[in-house]
């Protein structure tokens, strides 16, 4: 089919692109539509990299439950999150000027309600009483589809090998737009709440003793 593309939106640090993909099916000429966001990163930028169920969400299983559970049953997700979490990231961010990244073994159908929460999570700041969200960025998923992913993070326990070479694949980029990586480390942060987690940041060549952070 044809595949053409249109900016429709842009900001400082992004890009919001629209696709029509026009295709013909059993006969009849058809037309979708998908909207992508094009992340532009520096290659002096610093990232921070954060899981989400369990990290950000209270619980892993209540994560699912209220952040995807709800969305897909067409209710308004719940803001199932730990507290301060959004103004933990976002002092972060500020001290730092570093970028974020989230990083989650979720299946890519369910990057929408995924998104959603990301950017939809608003808490209140204990000093000031002001509604604060999570800074934004991209949020990178798994590649498989929902019962791949299950057998992935719940049986097979290898969660890390698709973070792990995510994170080398991001670091890469990096390189190859120039910069150092050994001099000046891409990842300032990681967090997340299980060993899979540690591994894969420690395999993507995270410092083991001041970079890598569990939350529970």
């Amino acid at each position: 089919g044809l595949l053409s593309s249109a900016l429709i939106k842009t900001k400082e640090d992004q890009l919001t692109l629209e696709y029509e993909h026009r295709y013909v099916r059993r006969g009849i000429p058809s037309i979708s539509f998908v909207k992508c966001t094009l992340w532009i990163f520096n290659p002096d930028d610093g990232v921070l990299v954060s899981d989400i169920d369990g990290t950000i969400t209270k619980s892993d299983v209540g994560g699912m439950v209220n952040t995807v559970g709800l969305g897909k049953l067409g209710f308004k997700q719940r803001a199932y999150a730990h507290t301060g979490i959004c103004t933990f990231y976002r002092n972060i961010q500020n001290l730092t000027k570093c970028r974020i990244l989230y990083l989650t073994a979720r299946p890519m159908s369910l990057i929408k309600v995924t998104r959603t929460y990301i950017s939809d999570l608003q808490q209140s700041c204990r000093k000031t009483n002001a509604r604060v969200g999570l800074p934004p960025g991209p949020v990178i998923t798994d590649t498989t589809d929902l019962l791949g992913s299950f057998k992935r993070e719940v049986v097979d326990k290898t969660s890390h090998q698709f973070k792990t070479e995510m994170l080398i694949t991001l670091k890469s980029c990096f390189a190859s737009a120039g910069r150092d990586t050994v001099k000046l480390p891409v990842f300032l942060a990681t967090f997340g709440n299980k060993n899979t987690d540690m591994v894969a940041y420690e395999a993507a060549g995270v410092s083991k003793y001041h970079k890598v952070k569990a939350l529970s």
